[in-house]
């Protein structure tokens, strides 16, 4: 007789015993994202994470996959780590530049209203430069913690530790044959919105992560270990989220190891990761790991939000509607004007022309911005059905409001108002035209 939960059990988050299996006796795979933080650490936690990691032993193990993409993107991350410091500096020293003099001027203005000697302002004007240069050496202080600069890019100690640390324990590249074809199957799950990767559909190779996927349950099928992937993402293409809490990972993805690989599967964030490294495996994180664990992961998941992406047919449908609007718009306003003109120096129509100039004004400011929009669908690159569009603050809301208007079209022919952009739907002042 079957218990109640058999066959579901992928639909179950992992229990604080799979969790520890997975951790303990399970094979480690970490994403390209976890090596590639190693640069982000100070060099204290980044040697932390390396303790962690090589306590696993045999058991940590990366797809060729992982370290295709580490090496692709290392120099920029590298680069651009120490631009952020360089950014910071020279914002430093133009806004020290910008306000120096003015401050002198003050400090000048003060001491003729106080009769304040020349020692007294010599220092409070050395005490202003002396805080501009206390935040300078620490932001160099920060800078050294890190210790990256664009130097690693030939002399890189971080990327020999990892080739000490993951010396034997990275896959080889898949057959010619089997790549084609696991490129193949990584495309239809995108279309079909399949996981893992199908979030991955606007990148240069969106088949990265099927293909980590299909490397890492062939290392685990071979091996016969549970399968713990450690990442710094929580996408939902891999990931089970709920009310913005990260669950576990995805139940599609544990049945696929059960089926393919005969293995459990276990995801889990580097900030869990390290906290089990702690608790299980006995290894030193400090508090202050953790803590840029979690700067690292809130940092990047805001500014790598660069693109938003929708289906093809929408795209259409919204630049229809778009295009309709300006229309209707440009129509209306050209009528409006007409109207200001005829009605231009009549003082009985005083009130009605100023109401009128100010919808006239309105209009034209949403029909720039209805432009905008059709630009951006204009300039948005196609792929396998799907747009990827610049990413812009207004541009998630405008696409949902948008998109309203199209289902409640569809349910309600009537309910379209005749020009509608952003909602100006002023009434037309009762003017001649």
């Amino acid at each position: 007789m079957t218990t109640f939960s058999d066959g579901f059990a992928h639909f179950l988050p992992p229990s604080r015993s799979r969790q520890t299996t997975a951790m303990s006796e399970g094979l480690v795979v970490v994403d390209a994202n976890v090596l590639l933080d190693a640069y982000r650490y100070t060099s204290n936690a980044r040697n932390e994470l390396f303790a962690a990691l090589r306590s696993l032993g045999d058991r940590l193990w990366v797809p060729h996959q992982v370290a295709l993409e580490f090496h692709r993107n290392r120099s920029k991350v590298m680069v651009g780590y120490d631009d952020s410091y360089n950014d910071l500096l020279k914002a430093l020293a133009d806004f020290r530049k910008k306000h120096d003099d003015e401050f002198v001027k003050h400090v000048r203005e003060f001491a003729n209203r106080v009769a304040l000697t020349g020692d007294h302002q010599r220092s409070l004007l050395g005490e202003f430069a002396k805080a501009f240069d206390v935040l300078h050496e620490k932001i160099n202080d920060l800078r050294a913690q890190h210790g990256i600069s664009d130097r690693f890019i030939t002399d890189d100690p971080v990327l020999r530790e990892l080739q000490a640390l993951l010396d034997g324990k990275t896959g080889g590249p898949l057959s010619a044959e089997e790549e084609q074809a696991a490129r193949e199957e990584a495309t239809q799950r995108i279309e079909s919105e399949k996981p893992p990767g199908f979030k991955d559909a606007g990148k240069d190779d969106p088949c990265g992560d099927y293909l980590l996927w299909h490397q890492s349950l062939k290392e685990a099928k071979l091996r016969q270990k549970p399968l713990l992937f450690v990442t710094r993402d929580s996408k939902s293409d891999w990931f089970l989220t709920l009310k913005g809490r990260t669950i576990s990972a995805l139940p599609d993805l544990v049945k696929e190891a059960y089926d393919i690989a005969g293995v459990d599967f276990v995801a889990m964030a580097t900030r869990s990761f390290l906290i089990y490294a702690q608790s299980i495996l006995k290894t030193q994180v400090s508090e202050s790991t953790l803590k840029q664990s979690d700067a690292i992961r809130q940092s990047l998941s805001h500014s790598k939000k660069k693109h938003f992406f929708i289906s093809e047919e929408l795209g259409d449908q919204l630049l229809a509607q778009a295009l309709q609007d300006r229309a209707l718009s440009s129509e209306r306003l050209d009528r409006i004007n007409r109207a200001i003109q005829l009605n231009s120096g009549n003082p009985k129509m005083e009130a009605e022309l100023k109401t009128a100039s100010r919808v006239a004004g309105r209009v034209q400011v949403q029909l720039d911005l209805n432009d905008l929009f059709i630009s951006t669908l204009r300039g948005a690159s196609k792929m396998r059905g799907t747009l990827r569009l610049e990413m812009s603050d207004w541009l998630p809301d405008e696409i949902a409001r948008r998109q309203a208007r199209i289902v409640q079209q569809e349910d309600d022919p009537s309910s379209e108002p005749k020009s509608s952009i952003n909602g100006v739907v002023d009434q037309e002042p009762p003017l001649v035209d």
